[in-house]
């Protein structure tokens, strides 16, 4: 079973980077873009991330922006 990390990065600069883990893709992709979402302020930006977790090489893939 595959397992993922991910963080988030808003207001050009608070950044939570690598600091979630998960057992389901879609799991963290939608945990991630809320927790992004909701720590944006008002006229700014964020971003997400998540990578796969194996043999000593985590492959990018999922991101995106809020």
């Amino acid at each position: 079973m595959d397992k993922y990390i991910g963080g988030w990065s808003v207001n050009g600069g608070s950044t939570y980077g690598d600091g979630y883990t998960y057992s389901s893709l879609r799991e963290a992709r939608k945990s991630l873009r809320e927790m992004a979402a909701g720590n944006v302020y008002a006229g700014n930006t964020g971003s997400w991330h998540v990578s796969r977790i194996g043999d000593d090489i985590n492959d990018h893939v999922a991101s995106g922006r809020v």
